[in-house]
């Protein structure tokens, strides 16, 4: 384009210089037309310069817009590179980033199967958490723990039968209902029999109370009572009947060899739950209160009837029953109780109710005389009976087991039967 430009100014312009003053020489033409051509030329020319200057200002102008075109177009260029730069770089990172994203796939497909697999592993470890739960839940049953009553309330209950033992013995056998001096000494046989057969009360006791006048004096027949009711209530508190008749005390031989072989936890615990567990099955529910007071007035009558009362022996159970039911009954609860306490409640210990063998020597380490001065030497010869429960407590150490003494029982010596013996011959020779 500007080389058409250039050569349309050349054309417009024309030859100039010395040949063409020859070309004009050599023309013969007059002189007024030469005159009028020059002017022409020159007018025409004039219109050509200006046409020129308005074409060169064309030319100009195309040229600046040809510069800016072209800086324009060198600016494009640039960006155009650095466009593409950056479209390489973006590819680059594209592809990097695809690159990225088919590994990510690929560790997100492993993760996958990875956290299915420890899903199912989380299922099984729950399923045996929930069975490991549930047996820590059992066994913690069985853990040593401390006991829910303590030693103190258990010696307090303890105090309490035998104070109402005694109290109860002391009414029976001063109740104005019995008269003393029976002559049905076959009834009175029976009875001693029956009583030293169940091993409620010795031979050397039982003789005594045939042979002793107890009109004036009861209080042979008030320790016989007491004594008779004493083992009684030892008997139940320590049983394991529970409900059913066990002659061959099974129960008492299992849990001691369960004792012997476990740690006292697992044994307080099984002797619990066999304990519960046979009451539950034998139904032992308030009546046995009643039943072990009906036993504890047949026990009373019995030692009555030997002490030879008056009146057939159905006749003095009946009014025991009547006159005495209420006492009775509370020491039938008192002692089921305590059976309760010791055989359900305690699992750290043995908690073991303590009476004396008849014609035991006395021992004052472990048993005390109830008929002894404290403030005298202690006592000696043989037990004739025991008119207090004592307590025990038994812990099984390793192989060992500890005895603690908690409360000693409270014996009556045989001396106790010379001194009635003297008293009532003092009595027949001043008459």
């Amino acid at each position: 384009m500007i080389d058409g430009i250039q050569k349309l100014a050349a054309r417009i312009r024309g030859p100039s210089g010395p040949s063409g003053s020859h070309s004009s020489s050599r023309t013969i033409r007059p002189r007024y037309h030469d005159r009028i051509d020059v002017a022409a030329f020159s007018s025409a020319l004039d219109v050509k310069d200006r046409e020129l200057d308005r074409r060169e200002k064309k030319l100009e102008e195309v040229q600046g817009l040809l510069e800016r075109e072209r800086e324009s177009g060198r600016k494009w260029k640039e960006q155009c590179e650095s466009t593409r730069a950056e479209n390489q770089q973006l590819r680059a990172r594209l592809s990097e980033s695809e690159g990225n994203a088919k590994r990510s796939a690929a560790t997100l497909s492993e993760l996958q199967r990875a956290n299915t697999h420890l899903e199912k592993e989380r299922r099984v470890i729950a399923a045996m958490l929930e069975t490991r739960t549930s047996e820590l839940k059992e066994a913690q049953a069985f853990l040593t723990k401390a006991d829910d009553v303590p030693d103190s309330e258990v010696l307090r209950a303890v105090d309490a039968l035998n104070s109402k033992i005694f109290q109860t013995a002391a009414s029976i056998a001063e109740a104005p209902q019995f008269r003393y001096g029976s002559e049905d000494v076959d009834a009175a046989e029976h009875a001693a029999r029956k009583l030293e057969r169940d091993g409620w009360l010795g031979p050397h006791v039982l003789s005594a109370l045939r042979s002793i006048d107890h009109t004036n004096d009861s209080v042979l027949v008030q320790t016989a009572l007491q004594a008779s009711m004493t083992m009684y209530v030892r008997w139940l508190a320590m049983s394991w009947d529970l409900g059913y008749y066990d002659p061959e005390g099974l129960l008492h031989k299992l849990y001691s060899e369960v004792r012997r072989r476990v740690p006292q936890s697992v044994a307080g615990r099984w002797r619990a739950l066999c304990r519960e567990s046979a009451k539950a099955i034998a139904g032992v529910g308030d009546a046995e209160h009643e039943r072990h007071a009906k036993k504890l007035a047949r026990l009373a009558a019995d030692v009555l009837v030997a002490c030879r009362v008056s009146g057939p022996p159905e006749a003095v159970y009946s009014t025991v029953r009547k006159a005495f039911a209420s006492p009775l009954r509370e020491i039938a609860e008192r002692t089921l109780d305590f059976q309760q306490i010791s055989g359900e409640i305690i699992l750290s210990c043995d908690l073991i109710a303590v009476v004396v063998v008849p014609e035991t020597v006395f021992d004052p380490v472990t048993m005390d005389d109830e008929w002894g001065d404290p403030k005298a030497s202690p006592s000696a010869g043989q037990v004739l009976c025991t008119t207090q429960l004592g307590l025990t407590r038994e812990e099984k150490k390793a192989e060992d087991t500890q005895k603690t003494l908690l409360r000693k029982p409270k014996v009556v010596l045989k001396s106790m039967l010379e001194q009635l013996w003297d008293e009532m011959s003092d009595v027949e020779g001043r008459v």
